[in-house]
């Protein structure tokens, strides 16, 4: 139990020195305004198919979840494509 509570400590104090460390990221928006158009565009697009690809793994990832971790379980994975269905 010691040894947990330690490697607990241990990260912590070493998490917080990795995020003392870091630069602040400022999120107002000065990457965003810096890009034309089309640059944004492509980014929206390309986040867009990158939905659409998530999508359809998760629609070939349903059948076999069924054979392996039963159906009760793979009723998870059509309620979160369901749901990323709505948001696409």
């Amino acid at each position: 139990m010691k040894r947990f509570v330690a490697g607990v400590v241990v990260g912590l104090v070493a998490s917080c020195a990795i995020a003392f460390a870091s630069t602040s990221v400022n999120h107002n928006g000065l990457f965003w305004n810096k890009l034309n158009r089309p640059v944004k565009e492509g980014y929206v697009n390309g986040y867009a198919d990158a939905m659409r690809v998530s999508v359809s793994k998760l629609d070939t990832l349903t059948r076999p979840a069924t054979c392996f971790i039963g159906r009760d379980r793979a009723k998870s994975f059509v309620s979160l494509k369901r749901s990323s269905r709505c948001r696409s």
